[in-house]
């Protein structure tokens, strides 16, 4: 099963949306803030357990 990680730091629709891999992209505002992200495919590289292993 694939894992993904996904948060909008804000609630509304994003003005622009930037691959920055094949499995992550950033949301972006009219001023090209970052307002969201979103990382696919997270279980297959690891990253949910590094992010647990942070947060607990």
């Amino acid at each position: 099963m694939s894992r993904h990680i996904r948060h909008a730091f804000q609630g509304r629709s994003s003005h622009e949306v930037v691959k920055v891999d094949p499995d992550a992209h950033l949301k972006l505002d009219e001023n090209g803030e970052v307002m969201g992200i979103g990382i696919w495919n997270a279980g297959k590289i690891g990253l949910i357990k590094q992010v647990t292993k942070a947060i607990v």
